[in-house]
């Protein structure tokens, strides 16, 4: 993937450990940029489409795959079940809507 690519892209979104259970440690979400960005960020949404929660996930990346790690802590206040989100840079790029499924012991 070329860092002079035309159009920023994020793609090939992975989420895992998934569904995912807080109480276990960090979620980490893998994704690739096919431009470099100032700041990347996570908009997790609930089945409404309410924004619940925002999550800066780095600053300054340059093209490629990344995987960003998200502590437990950041996402305990969240009740079980599903949520959905997406992936945003600087540049108003966004990825395709995912789903977060939340499942606590």
């Amino acid at each position: 993937m070329p860092p002079d690519a035309d159009k920023q892209q994020i793609k090939d979104v992975l989420v895992y450990p998934h569904p995912y259970n807080p109480n276990d440690g960090m979620l980490r979400i893998r994704y690739t940029l096919t431009k470099r960005a100032k700041e990347v960020n996570l908009k997790i949404y609930s089945v409404s489409y309410r924004l619940v929660k925002e999550i800066k996930l780095s600053d300054d990346v340059y093209a490629g795959v990344k995987t960003a790690e998200i502590p437990a802590s950041r996402l305990k206040t969240f009740a079980c079940g599903t949520y959905y989100f997406v992936i945003r840079d600087d540049s108003g790029a966004v990825s395709k809507t995912d789903k977060l499924i939340i499942i606590k012991k």
